[in-house]
């Protein structure tokens, strides 16, 4: 008996449609099953995964989740998802695509209800408005699935599913099928070696990781651990590319773009460890140590940290950087107190207070030394105290240990050549003791 393993996702509203797929299991288990040998078995969540807190609620799904042969995918008037969370159901589709695309996976339905449910709420039309563009996307890359009602009639899910199933079980494509306990994600590191390609995002972080735009809108790119990749590329007979990354993208989908999109990308380049960023991402080669600091105008009253806690002041930070993640999810700043720059460039938080738009800055000690020496007029100084200390290093998916350790591995074998320790030291010579090792 050979078993074939079909992972059921969809939006919360689509719970009936999940529950009549037992029923249609069964009944196709009795018959065909039976004299085929072969047996469908699905992999719902809350059916199959054990509860567990720490986690957050698509994580703890993921890393339950075996490797299926078909991947079902349902949606009818709810997209899913909400402020920063992304969707879950597109996140299974996209992680399914890949392995599709990668062969490890065999088949893909997706079943679109015709007749859903009428929107009741500007939220709703809203949710809705996202399922039809999520549609259109899903209609280019083949044959989708539709139904009208549960079941009942020749266009119910009921109907249309068990008719889809009981012709895929006689499908070649299905030959060698298998129960595994791996993850329905096949291992980053295998997507890279199968592609020869690793695609590394880059933050603006001079001199640890930099891109420029030339003239004609080319990117040049440039750092330490630019040319770290660059080395574990050549050694390991890679392409790699690099892909820039402005701080407002570092949210919980930044790892979830399709294969096919140009700005996908397996890892990025000179991050901190924040509290924040360690809810959707693991950290590895964490190399380096660079304090978080405050800065203000030179006549500024303010002389320390606790200064900073009563005083209404006007705060300057780089929307999703690190500084920003302080002031708005540490201290609670209000809005309305905050001047956010969406600005690759940290440094113009520094030009703000410089201009005394703004009261105090909060950025890191590499980019307050760089810019106190690039602008040695500015009038602007730093508090002695520290306001964090982070971890500076790569950032990469959640719960993929294989690709974490291969990341982990290659890079650490690259920064012990000769070339590429010379260049860390005179990195840290560069930026006058704001930067120290780590590990």
């Amino acid at each position: 008996m050979s078993f074939i393993r079909i992972f059921v996702s969809s939006p919360g509203d689509c719970e009936p449609e999940r529950n009549v797929l037992d029923e249609v299991i069964a009944r196709i288990n009795e018959t065909e099953g039976n004299l085929t040998g072969r047996q469908l078995k699905l992999f719902k969540w809350e059916d199959n995964v054990i509860p567990r807190l720490g986690l957050a609620p698509q994580d703890v799904v993921d890393d339950q989740t075996p490797l299926c042969d078909i991947y079902l995918g349902i949606m009818s008037s709810r997209f899913g998802g909400g402020g920063k969370r992304a969707s879950g159901t597109e996140k299974e589709f996209r992680n399914a695509l890949e392995n599709v695309n990668a062969k490890t996976q065999a088949w893909m339905l997706f079943y679109f209800n015709d007749d859903p449910p009428q929107p009741k709420s500007v939220a709703a039309s809203k949710e809705l408005t996202r399922v039809f563009k999520f549609r259109e996307e899903v209609e280019k890359l083949g044959i989708i699935g539709t139904y009208s009602g549960v079941r009942g009639s020749e266009k119910g899910f009921f109907e249309r599913v068990e008719q889809h199933l009981r012709q895929l079980l006689q499908r070649p494509e299905l030959s060698t099928a298998r129960l595994s306990p791996t993850s329905l994600r096949p291992s980053r590191r295998e997507l890279v070696m199968s592609k020869r390609h690793l695609r590394c995002g880059v933050t603006k972080h001079p001199p640890l990781a930099d891109y420029q735009f030339t003239n004609d809108r080319q990117v040049t790119f440039s750092g330490y651990y630019v040319d770290l990749a660059r080395d574990v590329a050549a050694r390991t007979g890679l392409q790699v590319d690099f892909v820039p990354i402005q701080w407002q993208e570092f949210t919980s989908d930044i790892f979830a773009k399709p294969v096919a999109d140009p700005r996908a990308i397996d890892l990025v380049l000179s991050v901190f460890e924040t509290s924040e960023r360690r809810d959707y991402a693991d950290f590895t080669c964490n190399f380096h140590s660079i304090d978080l600091c405050a800065v203000v105008a030179d006549d500024s009253k303010i002389q320390t940290l606790d200064d900073l806690r009563g005083m209404q002041l006007r705060w300057a930070v780089a929307e999703g950087e690190a500084g920003w993640e302080y002031a708005v999810r540490e201290l609670r700043i209000e809005s309305f107190n905050t001047i956010v720059v969406q600005n690759p460039d940290i440094g113009t938080a520094l030009s703000i207070v410089s201009a005394a738009a703004g009261d105090v800055a909060v950025v890191d000690r590499v980019t307050a030394y760089r810019y106190i020496r690039m602008h040695p007029q500015a009038k602007i100084r730093l508090l002695k105290e520290s306001v964090l200390k982070f971890k500076n290093g790569i950032m990469v998916p959640r719960q993929d240990p294989d690709f974490e350790a291969w990341v982990r591995d290659e890079f650490s074998t690259s920064r012990r050549s000769p070339q590429i320790a010379e260049l860390e030291s005179q990195m840290i010579t560069d930026c006058g003791g704001a930067v120290t090792k780590y590990a």
